[in-house]
């Protein structure tokens, strides 16, 4: 499976976007920025990690597999604490 240059443009565009609205939400103080850190840090590692799981030679597809799975399980728990700060930034007006 090969990604697009465009594909990953746009994810890392998408990325973007999420950080800087949670970065503007801690410098209004409705968000921690240590939580914001650890958040966006973990998020641009397994985006990381994917990457570096399309370049495994398709010779070794069970660890393809493997680390793409992993890297997307990081991805959804970290999408969900992403999703907690984003409403708890919402809710604070």
């Amino acid at each position: 499976m090969r990604f697009s240059a465009n594909a990953c443009e746009r994810t890392i565009m998408e990325i973007s976007v999420i950080e800087l609205v949670l970065r503007h939400a801690a410098q209004r103080g409705v968000l921690d920025a240590d939580d914001v850190n650890v958040a966006m840090d973990r998020m641009w590692g397994a985006r990381a990690t994917f990457l570096e799981a399309t370049k495994i030679p398709q010779t070794r597809p069970q660890q393809k597999e493997s680390k793409m799975a992993e890297a997307l399980e990081e991805f959804n728990e970290v999408s969900m604490d992403v999703v907690s700060l984003l409403n708890s930034a919402a809710s604070s007006g």
